[in-house]
């Protein structure tokens, strides 16, 4: 599992994938003050180079910013989204949605097999949206028999969403036939059955990197 704290890149990044404040700005759409100032605020973590410049490892910090978003966005202030992040270090977190809820616990087995992860499970809709709304998910889940307007109802709401802009959507389905349309709805990942844990595991790590 890597532990994301204030001030401390995930030590598993060599110096070469990391970027300069400056870069790490212009690709997250945020001023340079504005960057200074969640760094400065212990928001984002970052390593310092022995000539005292901070580094930052782009998807690291893209999440977090993500994550920052979705809090300002629900009312919270500086101070409480700085204590939620002291009390709770980020993990990475996953929501799946499975009507099924036999079907879901095969899921369930397979994602608990995966270091360093937060899993929540929804068994209808409704519980899918407020669980999303709230935990901001690095990726979704989408299980049924076969591709829907439910999902790609999904896909669209997601898409259009600032707060998930960095949430990565795997929708495995029984029935591939319209799986055109949902990737080009938004979806990341498109599997169909028969369930291979294994490679449901490894693809769900391939999306969570």
């Amino acid at each position: 599992m890597i532990v994301e704290e204030a001030g401390v890149a995930p030590a598993l990044h060599s110096l070469s994938g990391l970027i300069s404040i400056g870069k790490m700005a212009r690709r997250a759409g945020l001023s340079l003050s504005t960057m200074r100032y969640y760094t400065v605020s212990g928001l984002l973590p970052f390593i310092t180079t022995e000539g005292g410049h901070k580094r930052f490892h782009e998807k690291t910090v893209l999440r977090r910013l993500s994550r920052i978003r979705h809090l300002a966005e629900q009312g919270w202030s500086l101070r409480q989204i700085q204590d939620e992040f002291i009390r709770h270090p980020m993990k990475r977190r996953v929501l799946l949605i499975d009507e099924n809820p036999v079907a879901g616990e095969v899921f369930l087995k397979a994602l608990h097999g995966i270091m360093g992860l937060e899993v929540y499970i929804a068994n209808n809709y409704f519980s899918a949206g407020r669980l999303a709304g709230i935990y901001a998910p690095d990726v979704l889940i989408l299980h049924m028999p076969k591709i829907e307007p439910r999902c790609a109802e999904i896909c669209r709401a997601v898409r259009q969403d600032s707060s998930f802009s960095q949430t990565r959507i795997l929708v495995y389905a029984d029935d591939n036939r319209d799986g055109d349309q949902i990737m080009s709805l938004g979806a990341n990942r498109i599997m169909e059955g028969p369930f291979q844990a294994d490679e449901f595991s490894d693809v769900v790590r391939s999306l969570l990197e």
